[in-house]
């Protein structure tokens, strides 16, 4: 091998170390985006972990207001009734009280 195809060589093989260089920045270039793009993800946890709560509190709100919906209508089924029933006990303690004075 004579002096020339070793430098030819030794030329070679410092343009391929500059193109792997090269490429080796923008791999780091690229790994900084990426790394840059995944830094919001441990705020975006906390913000899902606080949804569950506040749907957890919402699911509360609903079925709360869902057992006073039935309470309401079972108070409008009963307040008639208890009416009639303290009516007609008034009406039997006046009556009774002008049958018997």
């Amino acid at each position: 091998m004579t002096n020339d195809e070793i430098a030819k060589r030794f030329d070679e093989g410092s343009r391929q170390f500059t193109e792997i260089r090269g490429e080796f920045a923008e791999i780091r270039g690229q790994l900084a985006d990426v790394l840059k793009a995944l830094e919001p993800i441990p705020q975006m946890k906390r913000d899902i972990a606080t949804a569950k709560k506040n749907g957890a509190s919402t699911k509360e709100l609903v079925e709360a207001w869902n057992a006073v919906k039935t309470g309401g209508k079972f108070v409008r089924w009963i307040a008639p009734l208890i009416g009639a029933i303290g009516g007609a006990w008034v009406f039997v303690k006046t009556g009774i009280a002008r049958i018997f004075p």
